[in-house]
Parts: structure tokens; C-alpha cells; sequence
């Protein structure tokens, strides 16, 4: 009876320590959502999931106490840089581009001869960078969750609306981004997307599906 009272809080134990670590993936996930509030659409159904499997792996990095790892995506930025936000629709497949840098002087964007596979009915496309600023996230022994070390923040920049029957030989998208200075404890991440819409006279329409958006750098 000893043997299995013990067998028993031990898998207790071994099930607590594993939601600690989940909930706090959970939590991370949650906020890379929000901070992409305005293209949250985007994301597909399965998002949140592959999200809390991306930082589960950030966590499991960690060498600390297992129930209690911090969630460092400062030090493991490659489990996220080339991630798709929706797996049914990738931009590499959306957008054709010579060349895409950032250029630091004019904090603008660059995209070199651009071409755009749109889906049916589509007459204009607009590209977006968005900006987040993500904390690492540790594990608090007083309030018993996990909880970001530092402060986070969202940055939206848009570009024109482009004809996709037109190849664009230089497109740029105009930005206040200070590239490369991330805070101690937190990553500066840029996702590249684009959206589509059918112009009707003055007005846009945006699509609901077919718009596509990439991790495409972590610093």
C-alpha cells in the first residue's frame, strides 16, 4: 500500500510539474496572439496549438528545474524564425521577390521585383510588417504562473495597395523600427505578410482567406 501511495504521488508530482510548464507555454502562445491583434485572422485553427508547441520547446532549452523552466525565446530564437502563421497558406507561395531587406538608414523595407499569385478574383494586394517586441517569460513562486520579465509591444506598418496583374520593381514599406536593439530579456520580432482584396470602385475589399504571413526574423 506504501509502494503505491508513493507510485502515486509520484506521477502527481511528474503531472503537476508538466501543466506548470504548459500553462506557461500557454500563456506565451496567448501573447504572441494578441500582439498580432489586427491580422489575428490570418492564424488558421490549428495556431495556437503549433504555437504551444514552438514554445515548448523554447522552454525545454532551459537547464533550470524541470516544472519551473523560463520560456527564453531570446537564447532559442530558431524554434520561431520561419514560422507560418497559417500552414494552408504560405507566403512564399503568395509572393515572388528578388529581394527583401531592411534598410536601416530610412527604416524602410524593401521588396525588389514583386509578383503576386493571388487567389481567384483578387485585383490588389498590400504588403505588412509587424513589429513585436516579446518578453522571455519566467515562473513566479509566489503567484504560481508564469509571467513575462519584461514589458512587450506591438508595431503595424502597411504599404500601398499594388496591382497584382503589375511585377513592382521596388516596393517599400515605411516603418519607425529601431532594427536590431532589443531590451535584455525580450526579442524583436518581424513577420512579413500580405493581404488581398478586389477593388469596387473607391473601395477595397479584403479576402478572408488566401492571405498569408512568416516569422522572418528574431533579434
Amino acid at each position: 500500500m506504501e509502494n503505491l501511495k508513493k507510485s502515486f504521488d509520484s506521477e502527481f508530482e511528474r503531472t503537476r510539474v508538466n501543466m506548470n510548464e504548459f500553462s506557461g507555454c500557454a500563456q506565451a502562445g496567448k501573447l504572441f496572439r494578441e500582439l498580432m491583434f489586427d491580422k489575428i485572422k490570418i492564424f488558421d485553427a490549428q495556431a495556437t496549438g503549433r504555437l504551444i508547441g514552438i514554445f515548448k520547446k523554447i522552454n525545454m532549452e532551459s537547464d533550470q528545474k524541470r516544472g519551473y523552466r523560463d520560456i527564453n525565446l531570446s537564447i532559442a530564437k530558431q524554434y520561431l524564425i520561419g514560422q507560418e502563421l497559417n500552414k494552408y497558406c504560405h507566403l512564399d507561395n503568395c509572393i515572388e521577390c528578388e529581394q527583401m531587406y531592411f534598410d536601416i538608414d530610412f527604416q524602410t523595407i524593401v521588396f525588389k521585383y514583386l509578383k503576386f499569385n493571388a487567389p481567384m478574383g483578387a485585383t490588389h494586394a498590400k504588403l505588412f510588417v509587424q513589429e513585436i517586441g516579446f518578453p522571455d517569460f519566467k515562473y513566479n513562486t509566489e503567484t504560481r504562473i508564469y509571467e513575462p520579465k519584461t514589458t512587450s509591444y506591438g508595431g503595424l506598418y502597411e504599404g500601398d495597395y499594388l496591382d497584382i496583374s503589375e511585377t513592382h520593381l521596388i516596393s517599400k514599406i515605411r516603418t519607425f523600427i529601431n532594427y536590431g536593439h532589443p531590451l535584455k530579456g525580450r526579442s524583436q520580432i518581424l513577420i512579413v505578410g500580405v493581404e488581398f482584396f478586389q477593388n469596387v470602385g473607391d473601395m477595397y475589399y479584403l479576402f478572408q482567406t488566401g492571405n498569408a504571413a512568416k516569422v522572418h526574423s528574431v533579434d
